[in-house]
């Protein structure tokens, strides 16, 4: 597309980049979820269930931790 349509089309429709983004965005996210389903199949593939729930819990507290660290401290909010 020549330089030209595109500042005319972009100008026509101001909101046009944003749908873009919003769109690329929403591909994106579909894109990490289907990865991360597939990393999931396979390591259910080589790992006995048990092994996998362990895996599992262990993943769930690190989110727990991470969450917990995100919060900060009052005297760490004074400081800053």
């Amino acid at each position: 597309m020549s330089k030209f349509l595109q500042e005319r089309l972009d100008k026509a429709n101001p909101l046009r980049k944003t749908l873009i983004n919003e769109e690329a965005t929403k591909l994106e996210k579909r894109a990490a979820e289907a990865w991360k389903n597939l990393q999931n199949q396979q390591l259910q593939r080589g790992l006995t269930a048990d092994e996998y729930e362990r895996l599992e819990q262990e993943w769930l507290k690190q989110k727990e931790i991470r969450a917990e660290l995100e919060v900060k401290p009052d005297k760490l909010c004074e400081y800053e």
